[in-house]
């Protein structure tokens, strides 16, 4: 499926790299997980599909999960905290 942003909001997939602990809760059920950008706004800069973000906010209220979409949020580009860059 295609996506296309608008504004100044950023799609991003969390990526499973494994359990921290052995009990998820939904307040610490993103940690452990590599998010990266998969649409972003026309009014978003400093980012671009397949970058590796942290997001700050909680989920439900600053990062909104799409519906029918396992994995799949939205936020605003001021939420995204830090861009991961590879050496």
């Amino acid at each position: 499926m295609k996506y296309r942003c608008r504004s100044n909001f950023v799609l991003f997939r969390l990526i499973d790299k494994g359990m921290v602990g052995s009990i998820a809760t939904p307040q610490i059920s993103a940690q452990g997980k590599e998010r990266v950008v998969e649409a972003i706004g026309p009014d978003v800069l400093n980012l671009a599909v397949g970058d590796k973000i942290l997001v700050i906010g909680t989920i439900g209220q600053d990062t909104i999960p799409l519906p029918n979409e396992v994995g799949l949020y939205m936020t605003r580009d001021g939420n995204v905290a830090l861009v991961v860059e590879d050496e």
